[in-house]
């Protein structure tokens, strides 16, 4: 993305942020937040090469820019405005990541940086494959932003994201999943028998007037592999794979391929991107009300 969209959706984040004219009581551009004074750390994984970035501090949040190449900002869209933010990188050397804090006042204007190492090239999966197998993921209910889309490019949660427990009701959230060391994967709709999918989907009986839920007559088995693409980490199902959110007809009818942003504990983050549209997904396997 050029630099001159990254000051637009700087602008759109302080448009959101100030949705009221109470939330104008005060504002001074005195009171604008400096990024370098902010208190950023990036923590990582080496098990799996995922970083957590954190921005300390009350009343104010991030917006993180990361350079492809870990050297220009330039190069690379807005990312996102979570807060940790978590994601792998596959290669080993030095990186940058950027960021501008806000506020209710507004978004700093200067930008802060943070440095941060990675060990160890992520040259075989074993890892991966240790902490996705053996264990039933599901859709992680009770998290902020467990279903999201933003624009393409990022990690879809830009436009919307869904509260604790937004999609109840709706069939997703008794969806289990499994992965096994063989390379397969088996689609479980639960006790509702249903999966959900996007109203604009022309797959499992759409489009309709809203996201509908289609009936799943049983267990689905698929299989996935992983790839490294661009210091990515992809998670690929061949055409057909159920998901608890089916997005959009390319998702099911062509590969269903996962961007895993994050996989940490009992946590995987996975994004879905046409190029159009990023969905993000927040998945768990810890036990059930934790």
């Amino acid at each position: 993305m050029k630099l001159n969209n990254i000051y637009t959706l700087a602008f759109a984040a302080l448009s959101l942020a100030a949705c009221s004219p109470e939330d104008f009581d005060g504002v001074s551009e005195a009171g604008l937040p400096v990024a370098e004074n902010a208190k950023v750390t990036a923590t990582v994984d080496e098990a799996t090469n995922t970083v957590t970035f954190n921005l300390e501090g009350d009343g104010i949040y991030p917006m993180w820019y990361i350079p492809v190449d870990g050297k220009e900002v330039t190069k690379n869209p807005v990312y996102s405005t979570l807060n940790p933010l978590q994601k792998i990188w596959s290669n080993a050397g030095d990186y940058k990541i950027y960021y501008r804090v806000g506020n209710r006042n507004g978004m700093s204007q200067g930008m802060g940086e943070t440095t941060f190492h990675i060990a160890n090239s992520l040259t075989n999966y074993d890892e991966l494959l240790a902490m996705l197998c053996g264990k039933e993921w599901r859709i992680a209910s009770t998290e902020a932003a467990h279903m999201g889309c933003g624009p393409s490019g990022t990690d879809g949660t830009e436009w919307w994201t869904a509260k604790p427990n937004d999609k109840a009701g709706f069939g997703v959230y008794d969806d289990r999943l499994t992965f096994g060391s063989d390379y397969s994967y088996i689609y479980d709709p639960g006790e509702g028998g249903t999966v959900f999918v996007n109203k604009e989907c022309t797959v499992l009986g759409g489009p309709q007037s809203e996201d509908f839920m289609a009936a799943v007559d049983g267990k689905k088995p698929s299989s996935f592999k992983l790839s490294t693409e661009d210091g990515n980490i992809y998670m690929t199902m061949p055409a057909g794979t159920y998901f608890p959110y089916i997005p959009a007809d390319a998702a099911f009818n062509g590969e269903l391929k996962l961007r895993i942003e994050s996989l940490v504990g009992s946590t995987m983050v996975l994004v879905w991107d046409n190029g159009e549209i990023a969905w993000h997904y927040i998945l768990t396997n810890a036990d059930e009300g934790l």
